[in-house]
């Protein structure tokens, strides 16, 4: 079988022994085509190709050489883009944060040659949006045709183009991407990091913040893309040290998003064992209730089943996930009733239809999936 279950499990391990430089693997293996075929769909081939590097056998090893150079030669023109951006935006008077992408790469993976970027991820505070959607304008960036017709700041991700050819940026007011934001904004500016690379300065969040916002963007995409789970065993192999766990605990429990945290990084410990100290795990588990509710969504060893059944969670089932808990009932409900229930004259207005019917469903699927 082609791609099965046993090359699967190869590249879990691969890719963890590349992460803890212990060789835990022997890359005796006679089907590299299921192999190739696995690590592309999960994104994952250079990391593959960086492991064995000499020890593939043609003409496989050309292929996944292939991989890793495009890789490389993508991300160093978005690594341009990214300067620019910092630049441009530093010059305008604000002080953008990087999520993910590009620095995180270079940290983590330690090579801009491992690790697929197809989009740029800055995190602005909400009084700033409008200044920096005007200077990502002046530079050429457009909105796609996913971006509402309506801007509203801080209502939603802004996802924009550069001169229509497809190099994405997006705009983010919430690192924690929740339904409805927290207001917490200073002291996530107040604990950022600075990325110093060939002269140029990028600023990125804290630790902390930086986990969390990995954590929570894996949940809400349903556990669905393996590269991400990747993501988060490679950053805690390199700075669960430095990692202030005592500050996350408190941040989290505030934040109310430690089931989404509890979940993500109990199910990360059983790929990588010790990733996460149990104490910590301990220290923010939910309710048992909820921890039931977690584990009949996500269980068994999802990281095998996400491979072979192509699980992938729609964004509506995830956000109502947000929207059930935990707390901030109260908020969520008028949330509900603004966005979801809206006069009848004003939803045949907007959505341009006399079916008030076909008017809701469609307010329904633009509240849960934009």
């Amino acid at each position: 079988m082609k791609g099965s279950r046993d090359d699967f499990g190869f590249i879990i391990s691969a890719a963890y022994s590349y992460f803890s430089g212990i060789e835990n693997i022997i890359p005796s293996r006679e089907n590299w085509e299921g192999i190739f075929r696995v690590s592309v769909r999960n994104k994952i081939a250079p990391l593959i190709y960086s492991v064995f590097t000499d020890k593939i056998p043609e003409p496989f090893k050309t292929k996944f050489k292939q991989t890793y150079l495009f890789t490389l030669s993508a991300n160093l023109y978005l690594w341009k883009q990214m300067e620019l951006l910092s630049q441009e935006l530093t010059r305008a008077g604000l002080s953008p944060l990087f999520l993910r992408g590009l620095p995180f790469t270079l940290e983590v993976y330690g090579d801009l040659g491992i690790r697929a970027s197809e989009d740029i991820d800055i995190l602005i505070r909400t009084r700033d949006w409008e200044i920096a959607y005007k200077t990502l304008n002046q530079l050429g960036y457009s909105p796609t045709p996913y971006t509402p017709t309506k801007i509203e700041a801080g209502q939603a991700p802004i996802h924009t183009n550069l001169f229509s050819k497809g190099r994405l940026v997006e705009i983010h007011t919430d690192i924690l991407h929740l339904t409805i934001p927290v207001k917490i904004e200073e002291e996530i500016w107040e604990r950022k990091r600075i990325l110093r690379e060939k002269g140029t300065e990028i600023y990125l969040p804290s630790l902390e913040h930086t986990l969390s916002n990995l954590c929570i963007h894996l949940h809400r995409s349903g556990f669905s893309i393996f590269l991400w789970v990747l993501d988060i065993i490679g950053f805690l192999q390199k700075w669960n040290k430095e990692i202030d766990w005592h500050y996350l605990q408190e941040f989290s429990l505030k934040t109310k998003i430690h089931p989404f945290l509890y979940t993500v990084l109990s199910m990360v410990n059983q790929i990588a064992p010790e990733s996460v100290p149990a104490s910590f795990l301990l220290s923010i588990k939910p309710h048992p209730i909820i921890e039931q509710i977690e584990k009949y969504l996500w269980r068994g060893k999802p990281y095998i089943e996400w491979s072979q059944r192509h699980h992938n969670y729609s964004a509506a089932w995830t956000r109502f996930l947000h929207l059930l808990y935990p707390g901030r009932y109260g908020e969520k409900l008028l949330y509900l009733k603004k966005n979801i229930l809206p006069s009848p004259a004003w939803m045949k207005k907007r959505y341009k239809t006399n079916s008030l019917l076909l008017a809701y469903c469609k307010r329904f699927s633009q509240v849960f999936h934009r």
